[in-house]
C-alpha cells in the first residue's frame, strides 16, 4: 500500500465537489451556477488530484467548449475565453518547466553516453 501525499487536502477536495455538485444547477444563468461553483469544483479537483497540469487542461477544455464570442451572455463572451487563454497559458508554462527539467535531467547522462562513445572510437583507432 503506498502513502497518500496531502490526505486531508485530498478529503476536503472531494467534500467541496460534493457540496458543489450538490447546489449546482447547470441551466440556471446566474453568476454563480455558471462561473463560482465551476470555478470551485476546477478548485476541488487540484484539492483532490494535485496535478495542476490535468486540472488546467480540463479547465481549457471546458472553457474552449462553452465559450461563445457572439454570445449576449458576458459569462459566455469573455469569462470563458479568458479562462480558457488562462488554462493555456497554464498548460504552456508548466510543460515547458518540465521539458527544462527533463533536459537538465538527462544532461548528464547525454553527455556520459557521448564520452563512452569517444572511448571506444579511440579503442578501434578511429
Amino acid at each position: 500500500m503506498t502513502n497518500l501525499s496531502h490526505p486531508w487536502w485530498r478529503a476536503s477536495g472531494v467534500v467541496v465537489t460534493a457540496v458543489c455538485i450538490f447546489f449546482l444547477d447547470t441551466q440556471n444563468p446566474s453568476v454563480k451556477h455558471q462561473l463560482l461553483i465551476p470555478l470551485t469544483l476546477a478548485l476541488a479537483a487540484y484539492l483532490m488530484t494535485q496535478a495542476p497540469l490535468a486540472v488546467a487542461f480540463a479547465g481549457l477544455s471546458l472553457a474552449t467548449i462553452h465559450g461563445d464570442l457572439s454570445a449576449t451572455s458576458w459569462i459566455q463572451a469573455q469569462a470563458y475565453p479568458f479562462i480558457a487563454l488562462l488554462s493555456l497559458a497554464v498548460c504552456i508554462v508548466l510543460t515547458s518547466i518540465r521539458f527544462k527539467a527533463r533536459i537538465a535531467q538527462t544532461h548528464a547522462a547525454r553527455w556520459q553516453s557521448r564520452h563512452a562513445g569517444d572511448d571506444d572510437d579511440a579503442k578501434r583507432g578511429h
